[in-house]
């Protein structure tokens, strides 16, 4: 929100910007032509000026039987629009059958922009049958 809420200022003019998260956001922090941390900004208008608001929402990863989730990379809150990759590990005995909450499908690992406040993600394994064995595949770079 701006204030003085308009399009166009007179020179020098001072304007108030305050970030106001929806549910399930945080303000993380003020991009471009205005910094820091503080959801309440004061910029003068000297030349024509962006500004950009960041928001993030934590991602939460459910206890699964029969193996492990994770989310790379790690952070407590992910700002919009950042690319994550989220992976199952079975444990022995057991394979990656797929995915339920905020993710569906079957790919492992996961590629996912974040976009939803407060996404829950749940694995599923099963057990093998008896004479075979799980490949789990997890690139790195």
């Amino acid at each position: 929100m701006r204030d003085p809420f308009q399009s166009s200022f007179p020179p020098n003019s001072v304007v108030t910007l305050t970030a106001k998260p929806n549910d399930g956001w945080t303000f993380l922090d003020w991009r471009d032509n205005a910094q820091g941390t503080n959801p309440v900004v004061q910029i003068t208008m000297t030349y024509p000026k962006s500004v950009r608001a960041r928001f993030g929402t934590p991602i939460t990863l459910l206890p699964s039987a029969n193996g492990t989730v994770t989310v790379d990379p790690e952070s407590p809150l992910y700002p919009y629009d950042t690319p994550v990759r989220i992976v199952a590990k079975p444990q022995d005995g057991s394979y990656f059958a797929g995915w339920s909450g905020s993710a569906t499908g079957d790919v492992n690992p996961l590629p996912m922009l974040v976009r939803d406040a407060n996404a829950i993600i749940s694995a599923s394994f099963l057990p093998l049958p008896a004479g075979r064995v799980a490949l789990t595949v997890v690139p790195d770079g």
